[in-house]
């Protein structure tokens, strides 16, 4: 793989997580690659900083979406997951063990979400790092009351993603 395409992976993964997080009522503190650092490639830190309490299907979200990028397909061989969780995705492998929940599947939650999930990686590969209000932006959630009920209708598949809005200024 070459080193854009890696990184461009690692975006995909950490955006995963940014994203399914947000959805399942998890604020995003930041989410950012991190270069020249092989034990963590990229990370996504969430306020507060609640440790193993993330939902598995968050924890999950990363590897699952890493997959499909990386290898084009929703449905990677068991070689192929183990792979990614033995790579980069280590970490949360070992979290998703001690949650009691090490085979819970994301992909349906993945999938409905990849969209928003790609638009966050896109800005999370060129600037290195998003924060909460790109993260909303990635997934049209709208402002105000509304905002809630529709990050509780994507967690269900209730409803669908709207248009992203414009990503925040870059600092």
């Amino acid at each position: 793989m070459t080193g854009d395409r890696r990184r461009m992976a690692l975006a995909i993964h950490e955006a995963a997580h940014a994203v399914v997080g947000t959805v399942f009522d998890r604020d995003v503190e930041v989410s950012r690659l991190i270069a020249g650092d092989a034990d963590y490639a990229g990370e996504t830190r969430f306020c507060p900083l609640e440790g193993l309490n993330l939902p598995p299907v968050v924890l999950a979200a990363g590897v699952t979406a890493q997959a499909r990028f990386t290898y084009g397909t929703w449905h990677p061989s068991r070689v192929q997951l183990a792979a990614l969780r033995h790579g980069c995705g280590r970490h949360d492998h070992a979290a998703l063990l001690a949650s009691g929940d090490p085979y819970v599947d994301p992909t349906p939650v993945v999938r409905r979400l990849y969209p928003a999930i790609t638009e966050l990686a896109v800005e999370l590969y060129h600037a290195g790092e998003a924060g909460p209000g790109h993260v909303l932006a990635a997934l049209g959630v709208p402002r105000g009351p509304s905002g809630p009920m529709y990050l509780s209708g994507l967690r269900t598949g209730a409803t669908s993603l709207r248009e992203p809005h414009p990503m925040p200024s870059r600092r």
